[in-house]
């Protein structure tokens, strides 16, 4: 994003939350206002996408290629793992479980923590206040 897009973002959250939502009295109006500030401020914030780098660690996690294997391959090779693992006692799909598990519940934490205050704009709560 260039400096002139977080400009533009910026203001955006700004004008709604100082102008627009305070003259709004509809309900429904305002939710949507509020909804807008959230989505505005989350552009602002949210950063690169993650989503190559995570792909590729679970990859090499599964012994796959990287830098070659797709995603739906990457996603498909971390079920079987996952599933197989249920009352397996192979140590090492144990093992490789693990690995997979921390790595997707890493992965949701790192996206719950970069969109909550999208997430309180949707239920109704400006961001930040």
């Amino acid at each position: 994003m260039t400096l002139d897009d977080r400009s533009i973002w910026a203001s955006v959250a700004e004008s709604l939350t100082t102008t627009v939502l305070p003259c709004v009295d509809d309900a429904h109006a305002r939710a949507t206002v509020v909804q807008l500030i959230g989505l505005a401020r989350y552009v602002l914030d949210r950063g690169a996408d993650p989503s190559d780098a995570r792909r590729a660690s679970l990859a090499a996690a599964m012994g796959l290629d990287p830098a070659g294997a797709d995603e739906a391959a990457v996603m498909a090779a971390a079920t079987d793992v996952l599933t197989r693992s249920v009352g397996s006692a192979d140590a090492a799909l144990l093992a490789r479980r693990d690995v997979v598990r921390r790595l997707l519940v890493d992965a949701l934490d790192e996206d719950l923590a970069a969109e909550a205050g999208l997430i309180e704009a949707f239920r109704g709560r400006v961001p930040g206040e």
